[in-house]
C-alpha cells in the first residue's frame, strides 16, 4: 500500500504551541502488513533531495512491508516539526539535531531514533572574487550574511567562542531567509550557510563561491540532523517504531546505492525541485551521512559535543541525558 504525500497547510507557530501537552493518540497493534498502521512524518523543510530515503521507502514498499502507512507532510523548519511531533500532531519527524537536543531540554516529548547526518555541513561561504577564506579571522573587514534566529548563526556565534573570533571586525549583515541572493547581489563578501545547499545553489546561479567548514575552522565533528519519534507514541509502540526505522534504513541505503535513479523518483514525485541543484545536493548529503552501511548509528562522542555547544551558550532549557533520552539507538538494531 502507498502512503500519501501531501503539502503543509498553513497554520501559525502559536497555534501549534497551544497544543502542547497532547498526547499521540489510541495505542497501536504490532506493524502487520495485512493490517497497516497509519503514522505521519513531518519533514524538516520542503522538498529536496535531502528527502530521498523517506520516498524511496515509500515509493518502493518498505514502509508497508513493515505495516505501516506513512503520510509524508512537508515542513516549515525543525522548530516547527519539534512541536508538531512533541504535542503528539505527527508520530515522526525529521529536525535539526540541536533542535533536537533545545527541544528535549525544554520538555517537548521528541526523541532521535536515526541520526541523518552524521556531520555538520555549516560553513562559511564566500565570493571567491573578492577574497579566500582559509581561517574565521579572514572575514575581519568583510560583511558577514547571517539568520540570527537560526541553527548554524547558534553554530557561528559557537565557533566565535572557540576559536576567539573577534566579531567587532566583521560586518554582521542580517539577511534571514536571503542567503543566497545577498551573496549574489554583492550586499555581503560571505554567508553563514551550508555546504551542501547554499554553496550549490549559488554554483548553479554562476557565482563563483567557495566555502570554509566549521569542522575545518576550529568546530568538532557534530551530528546536523536526525530523524524523531513522539515518546508516548514510542512507549505505546516500540515495534512500530522499530518497523520504521527499518523502512527509513532501507530507502536511504537504496538511494546511496542507486543515486541517478533516486533522483528520476525525485522528478517524478517533486517536479517542482531542480533537477540540476538535486542532482549536487545529493552526493554532499551522502557523504555527510557517513559510510554504508552504518546510516542512522549514534556517535556519542559527536552527539555530547554538540550538547556542550547548546549548553557553553545557554541554548538549552535544562540538563539532558543524552542516550536513552535525547536519543535511543535501540531501534536500529
Amino acid at each position: 500500500m502507498r502512503s500519501r504525500i501531501v503539502s503543509l497547510a498553513a497554520a501559525s507557530l502559536a497555534a501549534l504551541i497551544a497544543l502542547a501537552g497532547c498526547s499521540s493518540g489510541a495505542t497501536a497493534t504490532s506493524p502487520d502488513p495485512a493490517t497497516p498502521l497509519a503514522v505521519d512524518l513531518r519533514l524538516d523543510w520542503t522538498w529536496g533531495a535531502q528527502h530521498l530515503g523517506y520516498l524511496a521507502a515509500d515509493r518502493l514498499g518498505y514502509f508497508a512491508e513493515e505495516g505501516l502507512t506513512t503520510t509524508i507532510t512537508e515542513g516549515e523548519g525543525s522548530a516547527v516539526t519539534g512541536t508538531v511531533v512533541g504535542t503528539g500532531q505527527a508520530q515522526f519527524g525529521v529536525m535539526a539535531a540541536g533542535e533536537v537536543l533545545a527541544a528535549s531540554s525544554k520538555g517537548l516529548d521528541v526523541q532521535a531514533v536515526y541520526t541523518v547526518l552524521q556531520s555538520s555541513p555549516t560553513a562559511i561561504v564566500y565570493d571567491a572574487d573578492k577574497f579566500t577564506v582559509s581561517t574565521p579571522a579572514d572575514l575581519y573587514g568583510h560583511k558577514l550574511g547571517v539568520a540570527p534566529q537560526s541553527t548554524t548563526f547558534k553554530e557561528y556565534e559557537a565557533l566565535g567562542q572557540l576559536t576567539g573570533l573577534d566579531r567587532g571586525r566583521i560586518t554582521e549583515v542580517s539577511v534571514g531567509a536571503q542567503i543566497v541572493p545577498a551573496l549574489m547581489s554583492g550586499d555581503v563578501d560571505a554567508v553563514i550557510a551550508f555546504s551542501n545547499n547554499q554553496f550549490p545553489q549559488l554554483q548553479l546561479q554562476g557565482k563563483n563561491v567557495g566555502y570554509l567548514n566549521f569542522t575545518d575552522a576550529g568546530m568538532p565533528d557534530t551530528p546536523s540532523a536526525a530523524v524523531v519519534v513522539n515518546k508516548d507514541f514510542a512507549a505505546d509502540n516500540p515495534e512500530a517504531v522499530g518497523a520504521f526505522v527499518r523502512a527509513v534504513d532501507r530507502g536511504w541505503t537504496w538511494v546511496a546505492e542507486n543515486q541517478a535513479e533516486a533522483l528520476r523518483m525525485l522528478g517524478e514525485a517533486r517536479p517542482e525541485v531542480n533537477p540540476e541543484f538535486a542532482a549536487k545536493v545529493l552526493p554532499l548529503f551522502l557523504e555527510g551521512m557517513g559510510p554504508v552501511p552504518g546510516f542512522g548509528r549514534f556517535d556519542a562522542s559527536r552527539w555530547a559535543a554538540l550538547e556542550k555547544l547548546y549548553a557553553d551558550q545557554g541554548l538549552l532549557g535544562s540538563a539532558v541525558t543524552l542516550d536513552g533520552g535525547v536519543y535511543d539507538g535501540k531501534y536500529l538494531a
